[in-house]
């Protein structure tokens, strides 16, 4: 095989990993953990002793928000296949490969405004001393995300 041939051919294969390097980070990484979820759905609902009112409230948005989320996530997946595809066809780091990682970014950023947005719905029921807790255990489920 010639040298210009191996050269195009290790480019792609090392376009299409940094490709795939780039869905798992925005998929796995900047993408709210399940288990950070179970925890403050732990915490809600059996350590701050919410009210009835209140347990109804989070309920409801906790329904919404798993609509949203269902929307958000399948965003970002046809996101990263876009970013697949791009990869897949191009000979370079092209505008096709740079608008589909937009794409990813814009996808990934509504997902966290969102998430964000669905913690302070749910913090607007609590009382006073409850919103404490809550802000902690949030503040340390961001903190262990970086670690």
């Amino acid at each position: 095989m010639n040298p210009a041939r191996r050269a195009i051919i290790a480019t792609l294969i090392l376009a299409f990993l940094a490709g795939i390097g780039g869905a798992f980070v925005g998929t796995k990484l900047l993408t709210p953990d399940a288990r950070q979820d179970n925890a403050l759905h732990e915490l809600l609902h059996s350590k701050l002793n919410l009210s009835a009112d209140q347990d109804n409230d989070i309920a409801k948005e906790e329904k919404r928000f798993a609509l949203v989320r269902a929307q958000l996530e399948a965003e970002a997946h046809a996101a990263n296949v876009e970013l697949a595809k791009a990869i897949q066809t191009s000979k370079r780091d092209g505008p096709d490969v740079q608008a589909a990682i937009e794409h990813v970014h814009i996808a990934l950023g509504r997902y966290q405004k969102e998430t964000v947005s669905h913690i302070f719905r749910m913090r607007a029921v609590l009382t006073e001393e409850q919103a404490k807790i809550f802000d902690r255990s949030v503040s340390q489920a961001l903190m262990q995300e970086q670690q």
